[in-house]
């Protein structure tokens, strides 16, 4: 629950985003990231990860590239960030309990976001020892880098499929206008759901990407293929083509549904579209420079607001000056109340009597 609180107040603007930041709400985020999936309830995961957006990803006022007061995360902490993700999504039945599709659908989303600037993407996917933020060097000066991927999808891919695959089975052999079947649907239709940004997140990262070996680093369980000089076309067929080959099946489903048919096909469509950008993509391995303009991460980055946070206000440049510690106090009980009429947060306060 106090994560919760924390993610709504975080919506209430840049001085409450600030604050989060100062007070190191990250490192309770991360712990909880870092926590077996099975001890914790879906809600708790999803509210950390929304908080580590509302921190990160958020401008003032929700606004990206909109300067704020409070200290510019470092790229460290942004990979370190990643890697948490990543291994969220990435868990197998060794590692312990999995995630659900709520965890690992709010997960998936704060990538996307992460990865929409091509700089912050490119510093997930290589790693350098120069200092890049330095104004003294020249205009399209190299900087040496390796290949070091803060986030992979190659397990998460296959976990994916099997969940697909189960889920479909479940709902074929439920019984049709049976309470049973409609719990069913809503179950596969949630897998569904990371499957859809699973896929945005391979196109967001392949359009960032400077050659197609290195979005195969990310995608492939083996990560970066041992000839990338030569990928043929059969190998970019492949990708994702477990993912493929289940969403064919529910596609035929469409004598129990419409809807759930209808997203199948859409998925097929988008990772058709997915191989073929990957096809004509730029061969060869992975550069072993960037320029410094291509690395340097502008101080927000993100692709808008934190999709349900209508609490956000439009703050203009000065109001962290302009607010005071009463404003603060006011903030966090409206953020307080606000949680009181909340369905998720009912849920929780249930478990917790």
């Amino acid at each position: 629950r106090i994560l919760m609180l924390l993610a709504r107040l975080g919506a209430h603007g840049p001085r409450a985003r600030q604050a989060l930041a100062e007070h190191k709400a990250d490192t309770m985020c991360l712990s909880v990231l870092a926590h077996s999936p099975g001890g914790l309830s879906p809600v708790a995961v999803k509210s950390a990860i929304r908080v580590l957006s509302l921190m990160y990803c958020s401008g003032p006022g929700g606004r990206s590239g909109t300067e704020s007061k409070s200290a510019t995360p470092t790229v460290p902490k942004f990979r370190m960030m990643s890697k948490s993700l990543s291994l969220l999504l990435n868990r197998t039945h060794e590692d312990g309990p999995l995630a659900g599709p709520t965890a690992m659908a709010a997960a998936l989303e704060l990538l996307i976001r992460l990865n929409s600037t091509r700089s912050m993407c490119l510093n997930l996917l290589f790693s350098t020892s120069e200092d890049v933020s330095s104004e003294s060097a020249p205009v399209g000066h190299p900087v040496p880098v390796a290949v070091s991927c803060a986030f992979k999808l190659g397990a998460c891919a296959k976990r994916l499929a099997r969940e697909l695959a189960q889920a479909d089975e479940l709902w074929n052999a439920t019984p049709r206008g049976s309470e049973s079947e409609s719990d069913a649907e809503e179950a596969l239709g949630s897998w569904l759901h990371v499957g859809e940004l699973m896929i945005q997140l391979c196109q967001t990262v392949l359009v960032n990407c400077p050659t197609a070996s290195m979005f195969l680093a990310v995608v492939l369980p083996g990560g970066l293929p041992a000839n990338t000089d030569h990928i043929d076309e059969e190998m970019t067929k492949g990708v994702l083509k477990v993912l493929h080959e289940v969403l064919s099946r529910i596609t035929g489903r469409t004598l129990r549904a419409e809807t759930v048919p209808l997203r199948a096909a859409a998925l097929v469509g988008n990772l058709r579209a997915l191989q073929r950008q990957l096809v004509d993509t730029r061969p060869g391995p992975p550069p072993p420079t960037l320029t410094r303009e291509e690395l340097v991460v502008p101080r927000h980055i993100g692709a808008g607001r934190w999709a349900g946070s209508s609490g956000d206000q439009e703050g203009e440049p000065g109001d962290l000056d302009r607010q005071d510690p009463l404003e603060d106090i006011v903030s966090l009980f409206d953020a307080a109340a606000e949680l009181e009429v909340d369905g998720e947060w009912l849920a929780v306060a249930e478990l917790d009597a």
